[in-house]
């Protein structure tokens, strides 16, 4: 079943560019960020960013599901 932090953190991920600046905005550790985008690749069946260095870049499927969830996510948390 999905969890929605893992949205929040692929979000996080999307929107700072890194592991650790998605870490720092939701006030949890890295490893956890690492482990929510793990778990979430693995639940959707395929790969959401690249991994360059420290640097995350979306990959295309990751910049769709971004789009996807964006509005939702933001209705949901105000």
């Amino acid at each position: 079943m999905v969890n929605l932090e893992w949205y929040r953190t692929f979000q996080a991920i999307y929107k700072t560019g890194t592991l650790t600046g998605a870490a720092d905005r939701l006030f949890i550790s890295q490893p956890g960020v690492s482990l929510h985008l793990s778990s979430l690749e693995s639940y959707v069946g395929y790969k959401l960013f690249d991994r360059t260095g420290r640097k995350m870049i979306p990959t295309e499927k990751g910049k769709v599901l971004f789009n996807f969830i964006t509005g939702p996510l933001t209705k949901l948390e105000e």
